[in-house]
């Protein structure tokens, strides 16, 4: 039986919900009722907060749900080949200019030696001028974490962290402010990027990017993903202390 959604609600401890408006969407594989699945195959996956479902209706290209594939946790794993979740237009979720985060908790299992970027959770439009997203990198020797956003009309900005190897479980952070983009994992951060982004909504993917045509593909296990508006240092703390609790570390 997957964990109850009800100690995530009101159990009093800090979770996302702390941040209030703050909070702009959260997909969590821990919260009952957020999945839906047969035989593990992941067809929806509804948000806690923010009133949307990512779904996959081609069986092939559905991604795996096991309560214990994160850090003996719940996770759903991409297969790094054709598994992705998708839906259109959030219209909640920052365009423009407007700053955001995006956070997630995962497990990343595609070697170094694959060169292709790889999509954990990105929004907006088909071109790449007008998405934001998160991203699995690499410079052939060793996995990065990316953060990258577009202008809206012809050039993008990208913030990629290369001294932490993003192989196996790390909490990743992605800020977009109305000028920089900005790559941190583990608490670590990159250089920011220059940036003013001009994103739109019309897309959300976990597990590829939203190109007309998906790719990119995710390969590990993901436990959750996070939008949010912009943090305090104070907030960010919470949230990355409560992300290290579930991937189990310090």
């Amino acid at each position: 039986m997957r964990p109850s959604l009800f100690p995530v609600l009101f159990s009093g401890a800090w979770t996302p919900l702390s941040l209030g408006a703050s909070l702009i969407a959260w997909w969590d594989a821990e919260a009952t009722g957020t999945v839906t699945e047969s035989g593990g195959a992941v067809s929806d996956w509804a948000t806690v907060k923010g009133g949307s479902t990512v779904s996959q209706a081609t069986a092939g290209f559905k991604p795996v749900y096991s309560a214990t594939s994160f850090n003996s946790r719940p996770g759903i794993t991409f297969d790094g080949i054709d598994d992705y979740l998708t839906v259109e237009n959030i219209d909640s979720l920052p365009s423009g200019a407007l700053g955001c985060e995006m956070w997630a908790a995962c497990d990343q299992t595609v070697l170094a030696a694959v060169a292709t970027q790889r999509g954990i959770a990105v929004y907006g439009g088909a071109s790449t001028f007008l998405r934001r997203g998160i991203f699995r990198a690499t410079d052939a020797v060793t996995n990065h974490f990316r953060t990258e956003g577009g202008d809206g009309a012809a050039a993008t900005g990208a913030s990629e962290e290369g001294t932490v190897d993003f192989s196996g479980r790390h909490v990743v952070r992605g800020t977009f402010t109305p000028t920089t983009v900005t790559a941190v994992i583990d608490g670590v951060s990159a250089t920011p990027a220059a940036l003013v982004p001009g994103t739109g909504t019309t897309r959300t993917r976990i597990g590829s990017n939203t190109g007309n045509t998906p790719g990119g593909f995710f390969g590990g296990v993901i436990n959750t993903v996070l939008v949010t508006g912009p943090l305090s240092d104070a907030q960010a703390i919470q949230m990355r202390k409560y992300l290290n609790a579930r991937a189990g570390l310090a």
